[in-house]
This record gives C-alpha cells, sequence and structure tokens, in this order.
C-alpha cells in the first residue's frame, strides 16, 4: 500500500513539473516587440571641487617644507575665511623629492608638492577660493570640476526619459505591425556617470599672487547632463 502511495505522489510531481515545463515554454515562444530606448536629463549644478595647492622649493628639505606648511596653512585660513567648511577641506596628495642636476649624479634639491580637495557647496563662492587661494600663496590649481549633492533626480529623470523613449518607439512598430501590446516579458537598464562640465584652469604661477593686478576670477558652472538607457521586451497579440 505504502509503495502505491508514492508511486501515485511520484506520478503527480512529475505531471505538475511538466506543466510548468509546458508553461514556461508557452510564455517564451509569447510574440514580442524588442526596444532600445534613451533618455537624458540636465540640470545646473550646486556643488564644485576645486584642487590647489603649493610647490615649494629649496636647496634644503627642511626649509622647503617649513615653507610649504606655512604657505599652506596661509591657504586653509583663506578658504576658512570666505565661508568653507573645514570638513570640506582634505588633503589629497603630498610629497617631498629630490631635484638631481641634468647628469641625474647629484642632488641639487628638493621640492615639496602639496595640494587641498576643496568641496564648494555654494557655487556663487567657487571663484572666491579660486582667488583667496591665490593670494595666500597657492601656485598651483590642478583641477575644477562641478556635481550635484543629490544626483538621484537627474537619474531617475533620464531613466524615466529612457523608458518613453522605449514605449513610443514600441507603439509606432506595433500600430504598423497591427498588433497590440498588451505587457512587458524583460526590461534591463543602464543609467550612466554624469557630465561635468570641467573648467580647464591653468596652472597658477607666482607672479599671480600679486591679487591687487587681477581682477575676480569668472566661473561659469554651466549644465550637468546624465544618460540613461532602456532594452525592453513588449509583449503583443
Amino acid at each position: 500500500m505504502l509503495r502505491k502511495k508514492l508511486s501515485i505522489l511520484f506520478m503527480a510531481l512529475v505531471l505538475c513539473l511538466g506543466l510548468v515545463s509546458v508553461s514556461y515554454a508557452a510564455e517564451a515562444e509569447r510574440p514580442v516587440i524588442s526596444v532600445d530606448g534613451s533618455g537624458h536629463a540636465t540640470a545646473a549644478p550646486d556643488m564644485a571641487e576645486v584642487s590647489l595647492g603649493v610647490v615649494s622649493s629649496s636647496s634644503d628639505a627642511a626649509k622647503a617644507q617649513a615653507e610649504n606648511a606655512s604657505k599652506m596653512q596661509a591657504i586653509r585660513q583663506a578658504l576658512l575665511s570666505v565661508g568653507i567648511d573645514a570638513k570640506d577641506i582634505q588633503t589629497e596628495q603630498y610629497s617631498i623629492n629630490p631635484v638631481f642636476s641634468d647628469d641625474r649624479r647629484k642632488i641639487t634639491g628638493y621640492q615639496v608638492h602639496n595640494s587641498l580637495n576643496v568641496k564648494v557647496k555654494d557655487i556663487a563662492k567657487v571663484g572666491k577660493v579660486v582667488d583667496g587661494g591665490l593670494a595666500a600663496g597657492a601656485n598651483n590649481i590642478n583641477s575644477l570640476h562641478f556635481s550635484k549633492q543629490n544626483p538621484e533626480g537627474m537619474r531617475q529623470q533620464a531613466l524615466e526619459n529612457a523608458i518613453m523613449d522605449a514605449r513610443t518607439k514600441a507603439n509606432v512598430i506595433a500600430n504598423c505591425l497591427g498588433v497590440k501590446i498588451v505587457g512587458v516579458q524583460k526590461v534591463t537598464e543602464n543609467v550612466g556617470s554624469m557630465y561635468r562640465p570641467d573648467a580647464m584652469l591653468m596652472k597658477a604661477e607666482a607672479r599671480f599672487v600679486n591679487q591687487d593686478q587681477l581682477g575676480a576670477t569668472p566661473i561659469e558652472a554651466g549644465e550637468l547632463e546624465i544618460g540613461a538607457d532602456v532594452h525592453i521586451d513588449f509583449l503583443i497579440q
């Protein structure tokens, strides 16, 4: 009796698995329209990051280091004075390197490189950060780029636009073929990185430190852009 019951249960299990397989096969064979969609979103940046620093040279390593440290401290105070929070000022690079003679046989001096990464959360202050850093002794501005403090809204908008683009294409195809879209079988998406308008700043030289000879540095933030792509398989009948 037990063997008979086990046999019946086994047959029922096999039948159920067979039905599931048939169901999956039927689903896989349903006709679809496959389309790709792309979308973009733009917004004004609300944050900038400036990399600035000091390169100091001397025949004595200690003197080069001391001069560099003094200027970097002045730069830090200048940044604080224009309203930059201390937590938004971070050392990103520091090095002391020997300087060799032309034949590379003798050390003739030393160079100290020290740079800060400064987060500027008020775009209007970017020019003041650059000018204040130069006035305090910075002679090397490595980079300036813009971003969003919270880019999630831009990503969602780009993705929505990509989906709308895909649906529009699918509707055109379906109308031309005389079929109807009844659902979605599969969706894949890819949201890219923001395109940031980088301000290419020429490396400052020591002669630029005299701010009486300079006007305020003009900074144009422009717009940020982000893109998204989707692939959608629409079920049709």
